[in-house]
């Protein structure tokens, strides 16, 4: 994705954003793909109705992060996207993605990689949720995705499914 973003870089906007900023609002519609230089990123879906969150993934460096279906389709997402530490984020809109696109078609395959593993992070995740305790969702998510260990406690609850006094239990425990 480098040399794309290099090859193209007018098109390209490079930012660094600040932990906790929203990069997109849930009942938006997407119109920019970012590409991880560095940081951790967030993908939640919020409840309007108990004012709640509910985390279902997140992204590191070198990962691409758009809600695909509203990108593609121009309608509103049902999730949000929100950093977690410090992170530099190549944004594109989606006129020139497009362009690109058309261009290298080889691009097709790295967005259908890109697509069976995030596909594959919520499916671990999930089965993860269903058949063990917290504490093993626990140290399996930090197996899998050891960069999380650089986030707070708070953020791996609403992803597990905690509070953050439990997840201070786990890890006092290990």
């Amino acid at each position: 994705m480098e040399e794309i973003i290099k090859k193209y870089s007018d098109w390209w906007d490079k930012k660094t954003y600040n932990k906790n900023e929203i990069l997109h609002n849930a009942g938006s519609i997407a119109n920019n793909l970012f590409y991880i230089e560095s940081g951790i990123i967030k993908v939640f879906i919020a409840n309007e109705k108990n004012n709640k969150e509910n985390t279902i993934a997140f992204f590191y460096d070198n990962e691409v992060i758009v809600p695909y279906k509203s990108f593609y389709e121009n309608t509103p997402s049902i999730t949000g996207i929100q950093t977690l530490t410090k992170s530099i984020l190549y944004s594109i809109d989606k006129e020139n993605w497009i362009k690109i696109k058309k261009q290298e078609p080889e691009l097709n395959e790295f967005l259908l990689q890109e697509t069976i593993n995030i596909l594959y992070k919520i499916i671990y995740a999930q089965s993860d949720k269903s058949y063990y305790g917290k504490s093993e969702c626990y140290n399996l998510l930090l197996e899998r995705q050891p960069y999380l260990k650089n986030i707070s406690d708070e953020e791996i609850g609403l992803f597990i499914g905690s509070d953050r006094s439990y997840i201070n239990k786990i890890k006092n425990k290990d």
